[in-house]
């Protein structure tokens, strides 16, 4: 950023000494020096906006190649929940007790915690490209989940907190893609969680 507007002064300057150059009638030599000059400066400047311009798009592409990978970890935990509490749900549907033997089987086998969700989005490619209003609700839903797994928890707030972190993802996904505008993911994820609140 500093080079670019140094080098923007700097061909403000040439531009202004050029034309001054102009009114003299000797100043041929010295006007096609600053024209060759004003002309490097300007495919310089260009140059490196074009690289920082690539730059960026690749960080981006490796960001949402990331996020992508973070979304189908949360998606296998969510399925392993979801199949675990269900399996437990069936076997002891019919008996005595049946929430207090849930529980104690969760308490032995707790649901799983997202921990390689939480490690790609801790990561410094992801953490530093995440939107800010996506990052906040991740990190909430990240606590909640942490206080939620491995103790006698309702089993459905668990899914439902992951089913809410899956939905921020996705929707952190389409507007690092560029389908969504960032004004369009802050009303979204707002929703979600007055929808959470109710």
């Amino acid at each position: 950023m500093i080079i670019k507007i140094l080098l923007l002064l700097l061909i403000v300057f040439a531009v202004f000494f050029l034309f001054k150059l102009l009114k003299r009638k000797n100043g041929a030599e010295l006007f096609n020096f600053l024209t060759t000059t004003l002309a490097t400066l300007l495919g310089v400047l260009i140059a490196v906006s074009l690289t920082n311009y690539q730059e960026k798009l690749k960080e981006t592409e490796d960001t949402v190649k990331l996020m992508k990978s973070a979304k189908r970890t949360l998606d296998l935990n969510y399925e392993y929940a979801k199949g675990t509490i269900q399996y437990l749900e069936s076997q002891y549907k019919d008996s005595l007790n049946s929430e207090v033997k849930i529980n104690r089987e969760l308490i032995n086998n707790s649901l799983p915690y997202p921990d390689l969700f939480e490690q790609i989005i801790l990561s410094e490619n992801s953490s530093k490209n995440i939107s800010e209003a996506s990052l906040f609700n991740m990190y909430n839903v990240l606590v909640n989940l942490r206080r939620l797994s491995g103790k006698n928890i309702e089993r459905r707030t668990y899914l439902r907190e992951l089913e809410r972190l899956k939905t921020i993802m996705q929707l952190e996904i389409d507007y690092q893609s560029g389908n969504l505008s960032y004004s369009a993911l802050e009303k979204k994820i707002q929703t979600i969680v007055k929808k959470d609140l109710q």
